[in-house]
């Protein structure tokens, strides 16, 4: 579990009094109804997310890819917890991305199944490739390689890409782009990763209106405030990307056909009547559903957090199902 200092006046919270942190817990048997602690590891720089990697090769190898939001100097920092159970947690890499046009950081990262590539959404820098081989080897002392030139970035908007995920078995990554406070909202593209040094989009998926820019002006300064109807996590099957969409629900995008993405189904929950904490961004104004975490699929469900409202349990009925 990643423990850090959320930011109060975008989620009404309080600062917590700890560092930065990954927690471990046991979970196995009787644990499961009262999680154990048995470690902390504390991060030198402030995090964002992290990408769990189990190494398919050596059962029980794993490594934890964590995005640091800083500036200047570490960028993606890389720990084998492997041995966390024993209390040991060992920073095995990391990597400092090169200077770019704008002062931005890295939000999210994503592994390749066979751990060789990490594929970045890095804000306003956009989309971008590494090298992480030598990890997926083990190899001593491994080093993080750019694949991705700088004047190859994909640069977006403000404040720009939110989580990027390679479809599988297909030369294509999908990224979810970050935009609050304005319409047309962030929005889902597509992109081509055949030449890894050359990454170019090469189709979008958007809800209308919310991210048509020709629409907006249907909207009132309530929805541009305190609302969002931006792409925010995908969880990705060989033929089909499920995206939570903030108030736009969860969406089921068929990605069969990459250069074509289309809505084969969509869940909007209805919202309570009042919760205790309205979230000052995302739901004080007339939009009262926050559907927010990576869809987890297990055994033919699907889970899935609205901040505000629920956990929802839900099946898919449509193309794929099976």
């Amino acid at each position: 579990m990643l423990n850090f200092a959320c930011e109060a006046g975008l989620h009404d919270c309080a600062q917590s009094a700890e560092p930065p942190n990954m927690s471990f817990y046991d979970i196995s048997g009787a644990n499961a109804v009262a999680p154990k602690l048995i470690g902390k590891y504390e991060l030198p720089l402030m995090p964002h997310e992290f990408f769990l990697w189990d190494d398919p090769n050596i059962p029980g190898r794993a490594l934890l890819y964590i995005s640091i939001q800083r500036f200047i100097g570490d960028t993606v920092l890389v720990l084998d917890i492997s041995q966390a159970r024993q209390g040991i947690v060992q920073e095995v890499s990391s990597w400092n991305a090169p200077r770019g046009p704008f002062n931005t950081t890295i939000h999210s990262l994503s592994l390749s199944v066979d751990g060789r590539r990490a594929y970045l959404a890095y804000l306003r820098h956009g989309f971008m490739i590494l090298d992480t081989s030598q990890l997926a080897d083990n190899t001593p002392n491994p080093q993080i390689n750019l694949l991705t030139p700088p004047e190859s970035w994909i640069l977006w908007s403000d404040p720009g890409l939110h989580s990027a995920v390679k479809l599988f078995g297909k030369p294509y990554a999908l990224v979810t782009e970050e935009v609050y406070g304005r319409c047309p909202w962030g929005w889902v593209s597509i992109i081509d990763i055949t030449n890894e040094s050359s990454p170019r989009v090469v189709s979008e998926y958007k809800l209308d209106p919310y991210n048509i820019l020709e629409q907006c002006g249907a909207f009132t300064a309530n929805h541009y405030r305190v609302t969002s109807f931006a792409a925010h996590n995908p969880t990705l099957t060989k033929n089909l990307a499920f995206i939570t969409w903030h108030s736009g629900g969860l969406q089921a995008v068929s990605i069969e056909n990459p250069l074509q993405p289309r809505q084969v189904a969509h869940f909007l929950p209805p919202p309570l009547p009042s919760v205790q904490t309205e979230d000052p961004v995302l739901s004080s104004g007339l939009d009262k559903i926050v559907v927010w975490s990576y869809p987890i699929i297990n055994d033919g469900l699907m889970y899935v957090v609205d901040v505000r409202n629920d956990l929802y349990i839900l099946r898919y009925h449509g193309p794929f199902a099976q």
